[in-house]
């Protein structure tokens, strides 16, 4: 399910070394429902009181980057399992779990879908968690392609977080009898629309 994006927009920058991205197990539900993650993240929030503008830094900094390895984890796995895939999403917790938020499950038909639908219904439902202060961050994954003849693979993950970091990991990937294999990839920071309205001046 290949939706456009804008790459010329984004800096280049080296992604995370394969190696870092153990596929964990996650249960996949419905778009009401989410999948649950099982380990926490590099920092608890509920943990920590009296922060300083550097400590919420480094706190979204690790928790973005916690959740942006729990959706590579799975987007590779889904590849691998089902080549393509539509748009989903996910959702860090305050407890420190991921839970997974479909339109089209993985391995279901791709036939007929509307990608551009598929993505808003995604993102309206982690806006509606967001807004009801039950998520700390969110992630929106989705294939694209720069023209449909392309053979450059590449996913996009638009990363947010409670606050208003907002910012979009481009990655080019190949697709091998090895599996999935992660390589240049790029970022540019973003306007939030999952977290739109729910500040924007902390530290990015």
């Amino acid at each position: 399910m290949m939706l456009g994006f804008k790459s010329s927009l984004l800096c280049n920058m080296k992604v995370f070394a394969n190696s870092i991205f153990r596929p964990r197990a996650i249960l996949a539900l419905g778009l009401a429902a989410m999948a649950i993650g099982v380990s926490q993240p590099a920092v608890a929030t509920e943990d920590v009181k009296q922060l300083t503008p550097e400590q919420i830094a480094a706190e979204i900094r690790a928790n973005t980057q916690y959740l942006l390895q729990h959706v590579t984890n799975k987007t590779k796995s889904i590849i691998e399992n089902h080549d393509d895939f539509a748009p989903f999403g996910a959702a860090l917790m305050p407890n420190g779990n991921v839970r997974y938020v479909w339109a089209v499950p993985p391995g279901e038909s791709l036939i007929g879908v509307n990608g551009q639908l598929v993505l808003n219904s995604v993102r309206k439902a982690l806006t509606m968690q967001a807004q009801q202060g039950r998520i700390l961050g969110s992630a929106v994954v989705y294939d694209y392609k720069p023209s449909p003849d392309s053979e450059i693979e590449q996913v996009n993950i638009e990363l947010e977080y409670l606050g208003g970091y907002a910012e979009v990991v481009a990655t080019e990937y190949t697709l091998s009898s090895n599996g999935v294999t992660f390589h240049e990839g790029a970022a540019k920071k973003f306007s939030p629309m999952v977290f739109a309205g729910n500040g924007s001046d902390s530290p990015q």
